[in-house]
Order: structure tokens, then C-alpha cells, then sequence
């Protein structure tokens, strides 16, 4: 059902300057026109404003933007922010959404909770405790959520079916979810599917024992930062190809798999570029403008779900925090990159690379086969019945050459030169043909 779909995530935080509901719905046109077929919000539930550091996570303190409200440090599962605006204007947005054919999936927090939840208050049970009956905190310093009770899993089972049918949620991604026991989900997502059969489940994770409990998709983290690390110079092409064939062999066929290159966790820490230091830069910062579009165009072609994480589609580059706001750091999307060269051009990649993924059944249904002969060289074929697309990335530093043999349409390339048969790509170059027999 969602081979073809492509999925958006915005953090209203730093979305825009707003950093609003409202004002991130006055845009959904534009990422319709992106190609969209999923829109994920990340956490809007009401947080907690406690600034007690002791129960900050470490990055929230590392971040020194001593905003005490952590996103997914949640106080109340029924309430919206109003940092973020009101019931009604999630409501609204999702109609929106729903009006241009368009999903809303929102972002559910379960493995944990605030010091200052409501729940705290509600049943002993709800929460781990220990001996002494002290809230047990997790990785992230907050309380966990007690599993073992059955009322907390109704209590969470409730919060989800009132998104699906008062505010029309289309599904969940789902927090830290492979720290949550699988049955519970299992039972979660039969109950969301007796009112909305379609809806769309997401796993951040990738532990096996998960996805034949109903999840659609899980999250390819392996992917994305073997990526990172390719384009930092920390890893090989060659790791590439294994980080996706262990995932492919780990996974359930049929398995789809998200395909990314930034989300708000990296956007808010980077990542590394050294195995000697722990110094990190910005995805923008390593990959380079030619290198984002290289990776764009390998993750949009790859089986799986492109997964664009907002102010790609504009090559934004100014700086993103989750624990950014209007108030604190003031970190948000340069919209006026849409107005330059480099970003016209990055918003025609990403739609043509979404007209692509619509169009070609080959990129939605069919088997990919690696090409690994070439050091620095990303190869590989998306096979159909009697449709084929080649996909070729070169970052090897220098350039390649190549012969097509039989070529019926190149779809699209980037910094590569064609003479005959015979083409030249760049570093940081793509081409991408359709119904080809490659001599390399």
C-alpha cells in the first residue's frame, strides 16, 4: 500500500519563525507539490516547562539553549503546547492536509513521560518504580512508562484512538518503539485498524521481532549513517551496500524500509567527521550541496520510503535544534533560500525525484541488485518484470567513465558529459537511466 509514498517531517519548531500550527499549514500546498504523500509532525503534546536539570536529557543540557521544554519530555498526551497553538489548529491542519491527498502521522512518545506528567498522579502502576516506589528513569533521564500494567497500555491505546477519531490522524510514528514491548504495538495497531484500516505505522528501529506486529515501515538508521560516514570519508562505498543487505536480510520481505539523510536527532547533533575526535558538523556541512543532491537521488531510487527531512527540498543550510524555538536560539529554516539558484534547483531535484518514485513501478516494487565492482562507486539496479533502473553515484574524487549499451532514456544526471554511448561522471555525479545494460 505505500510503496510509492514519500514522506515529509516537519519540526514546527524550526519549520519557520513562527514555529506554529497555523503557520506551518498556510505551506502545506507547497509540500503537496514536493510530492508528498505523508506528512510527520513531531511532538506537539503539551511538555514540560520544569527546570530542574536533573531530569533534563544530556543533549537538552549540552545544546546551552537552556530551554527547559524538551519535546519529548511530555506532560500531557491530551493536551497541544501552546507553544505549537490549540486542538483546533491541529485539527485544521490535518483537514488541510487531507484536502490536498495528503496522510498526517503524528509522533507518539510512549516509552517514557515527564517528572510533572498527569499520569504521575493518575495510577502508581502507570509508572516504573522501584522498591521504594520512586519513579525509575531511562537513558534519557525521564520516567518510564510501566508496561507490565494493563491500565497504562488502555490508557495509551485510548490516547491513540482519540487522535484517529476526533482529529483524523492517518497513524503514528512511533517513538523509541523497540524499547516498548512488540505485543503491545500488535495490539495498538489492530485496534487503530478496526476504525482506520489504512492507517500507517512507523518504527523508529530496527530490532528484528517488530515488523510482523503490523508496523509498515521501520526506520533505516543503518542506511542513513553509513551514508553520513561515506560522505565524511569514514567509511566506504563497499559499507554502504553491507549496511543495506544486513538490513534487507534482518527484515521481514517485503519490509519497507525509511530512506534518509537528516531527521531533527541529527539535525540537533550532527554528525561525526573524525574517528580520532568527537568533533560534528552539519549533514549540509560534510555532504556539500552536489553530495546532498547525489544522496537525495540514491535515497528516492532505493527500495524503500524517501523520507525528507524539512528545508532539504530548499537547500536549507542555517542551523536546526529541537530544543530551538521562537524563544530559545531562535533556529529555524532560511525560506529565502528558495529565492537563490541552489535552491530552485534543489526543489527540482525533489520533485523530479518524486515524479520518478510515483511513475516507475520498478522503484516501488522491485529487487535491487547491487553492482560492488567499483571502489567509490554506488551502482545499483531496480528491476520490475521487464523494467529496469540503473542508478549510478560516483564518489570516488575523480571522475568515472562509463558505456551505456542498448540505452533507451537517461531520467535524469548531474555533473556527468555524454559523448556516444559513453558518458563521464563527475565526482559527486549521478546518473540515473532507465532500461539499460551497463558495460563498467
Amino acid at each position: 500500500m505505500f510503496q510509492k509514498s514519500i514522506v515529509y517531517q516537519i519540526m514546527f519548531r524550526n519549520f519557520n519563525s513562527e514555529g506554529t500550527i497555523k503557520s506551518a499549514e498556510k505551506l502545506l500546498p507547497f509540500i503537496k507539490e514536493l510530492g508528498t504523500d505523508i506528512v510527520y509532525i513531531t511532538p506537539i503534546w503539551e511538555a514540560d516547562d520544569d527546570e530542574n536539570r536533573e531530569f533534563w536529557s544530556p543533549r537538552q543540557i549540552k545544546s546551552g539553549l537552556n530551554n527547559p521544554k524538551n519535546p519529548y519530555r511530555i506532560k500531557d498526551y491530551y493536551s497541544i503546547d501552546s507553544e505549537y497553538g490549540t486542538m483546533e489548529d491541529l485539527k485544521n491542519f490535518t483537514d488541510t492536509a487531507h484536502s490536498l491527498g495528503m496522510r498526517v502521522i503524528f509522533d507518539i512518545v510512549y516509552f517514557h513521560c515527564s517528572p510533572k506528567s498527569v499520569m504521575m498522579d493518575m495510577k502508581k502502576e502507570y509508572i516504573v518504580r522501584d522498591e521504594n516506589e520512586t519513579p525509575m528513569t531511562g537513558r534519557w533521564c525521564f520516567p518510564m512508562l510501566n508496561f507490565d500494567s494493563d491500565a497504562l497500555r488502555e490508557y495509551l491505546y485510548g490516547n491513540m484512538l482519540y487522535y484517529i477519531k476526533e482529529i483524523g490522524a492517518d497513524g503514528f510514528r512511533c517513538d523509541a518503539s523497540d524499547s516498548i514491548p512488540p505485543d503491545f504495538w500488535e495490539e495498538a495497531i489492530k485496534r487503530v485498524r478496526k476504525i482506520k484500516p489504512d492507517a500507517f505505522f512507523l518504527h523508529e528501529g530496527e530490532s528484528e521481532g517488530y515488523m510482523d506486529k503490523g508496523f509498515d515501515a521501520n526506520y533505516g538508521f543503518a542506511w542513513m549513517e553509513t551514508m553520513q560516514a561515506v560522505f565524511a570519508g569514514l567509511k566506504t562505498t563497499n559499507d554502504l551496500y553491507e549496511a543495506w543487505k544486513k538490513t534487507f536480510d534482518a527484515n521481514p520481505k517485503g519490509t519497507l524500509v525509511t530512506r534518509s539523510l537528516d531527521t531533527h536527532d541529527v539535525a540537533t547533533d550532527g554528525i561525526p567527521i573524525s574517528q580520532d575526535t568527537e568533533e560534528r558538523k552539519s549533514v549540509q556541512e560534510v555532504f556539500g550541496p552536489d553530495g546532498v543532491d547525489a544522496a537525495l537521488v540514491m535515497n528516492y531510487t532505493i527500495d524503500g520510503i524517501p523520507f525528507l527531512y524539512n528545508g532539504y527540498e530548499i537547500a536549507n543550510t542555517s542551523p536546526h535544534s529541537m530544543y530551538s524555538n521562537r524563544f530559545y536560539g531562535k533556529m529555524c529554516t532560511d525560506w529565502s533560500k528558495l529565492q537563490t539558484k541552489e535552491g530552485q534547483e534543489r526543489l527540482e531535484l525533489v520533485k523530479n525525484l518524486a515524479k520518478l518514485k510515483h511513475a516507475e513501478n520498478a522503484l516501488a516494487f522491485g529487487e535491487t541488485l547491487w553492482n560492488t565492482q567499483n571502489d567509490g562507486i554506488v551502482s545499483f539496479i531496480r528491476k520490475y518484470n521487464n523494467e529496469e533502473i540503473h542508478v549510478i553515484v560516483n564518489l570516488t574524487g575523480a571522475d568515472f567513465e562509463m558505456t551505456l549499451s542498448n540505452s533507451e532514456t537517461i531520467l535524469l544526471s548531474n555533473k556527468s558529459f555524454t559523448s556516444g554511448n559513453n558518458i563521464t561522471i563527475s565526482h559527486k555525479g549521478y546518473v540515473v537511466t532507465k532500461n539499460t545494460i551497463w558495460d563498467i
